[in-house]
């Protein structure tokens, strides 16, 4: 039952983290990203990025590569540490009495150790 309870506890923080990062993106407020349209790989890389592909009509959307996918990903993440700092310790020190001091807040520390892991791989792999 308190393993349970935490997932349903990650699984809240993860959506309010969601449901913040798509409030503070542009357009701010609305539950709506707007982006640039994707179609090509060269959509993600701006050294790639050819305004004019007919040379003929410019596409007016260079200002960074496809904002926010790329971003967006790094805020959600913030926003889930924050969350997670914030919430879980109450949550498990008032639901966990019954573990052991060593096993209650292990799944603080696992995700202090996946968010930067996963931060790196958004960098690097994107």
């Amino acid at each position: 039952s308190s393993a349970l309870f935490q997932h349903i506890t990650a699984l809240f923080e993860c959506s309010m983290a969601a449901i913040i990062t798509l409030l503070v993106s542009d357009p701010v407020g609305v539950l709506y990203i707007r982006s640039c349209r994707v179609l090509m790989l060269s959509d993600w890389y701006t050294m790639l990025y050819n305004p004019s592909p007919d040379y003929v009509t410019t596409v007016h959307c260079t200002h960074e590569a496809v904002y926010p996918l790329y971003t967006i990903v790094f805020i959600y993440y913030a926003f889930c540490l924050v969350l997670m700092m914030l919430l879980r310790p109450l949550l498990v020190k008032k639901i966990a009495c019954g573990l052991g001091k060593s096993d209650r807040f292990k799944s603080i520390y696992a995700a202090l150790y996946f968010f930067p892991i996963l931060t790196v791989l958004q960098a690097v792999g994107g």
